[in-house]
């Protein structure tokens, strides 16, 4: 969409039809269509002003006036999911969707997490790994080796080494290490 015309364009448009040229005149000597220094005119005689309307704009939030409630609502239960804050707001008659409810959170800086978040350590990344109850799985390497032996396009799996995932080989393509 294109911009509005500047209120100098606009200013010197009224001021020639009041002046005495047509609209057909000051259409043509500001290169205008005529529809458009029509407009210019009744703006001016109904409102007085020769501003443009807003332009695209700021939408507000559905939950801007129920503020208050949200926050409590979110204080009185920490790990609250959008769905309960949904019904709970059901319930005082405020309709909303839950994405309203996830932005509106978002725009006041109300996250979702539990804890602090920490970030990993070096040493924990270079240090070997830990003693794990035989039940676990073992935990893959933080940076797996790149596989150049296998063509593109493949599932994920068979693009990294399998050695180094510490999974069988599901195919017969031999994975090729990079150090």
């Amino acid at each position: 969409m294109p911009k509005p015309y500047s209120e100098d364009l606009r200013m010197r448009v009224v001021e020639a039809i009041a002046e005495g040229a047509t609209r057909e005149e000051a259409a043509e000597r500001y290169g205008l269509r005529l529809s458009t220094v029509g407009r210019f005119l009744r703006l001016y005689c109904e409102t007085g002003s020769i501003s443009a309307a807003k332009f695209g704009g700021y939408k507000g939030y559905a939950l801007a006036a129920h503020e208050a409630r949200v926050r409590q609502l979110v204080a009185a239960q920490l790990d609250i999911t959008l769905a309960e804050l949904q019904a709970q707001l059901a319930k005082e008659k405020v309709t909303v969707g839950q994405s309203s409810i996830f932005r509106f959170l978002r725009h006041l800086k109300l996250t979702f997490k539990k804890k602090a978040c920490t970030p990993p350590s070096r040493i924990g990344r270079t240090s070997p790994p830990s003693v794990r109850p035989s039940s676990m799985k073992p935990a893959l390497p933080a940076i797996l080796p790149a596989c150049t032996a296998v063509p593109h396009g493949t599932s994920g799996w068979s693009r990294r080494c399998c050695t180094a995932a510490r999974r069988p080989r599901r195919s017969s393509r031999r994975c090729v290490t990079t150090v």
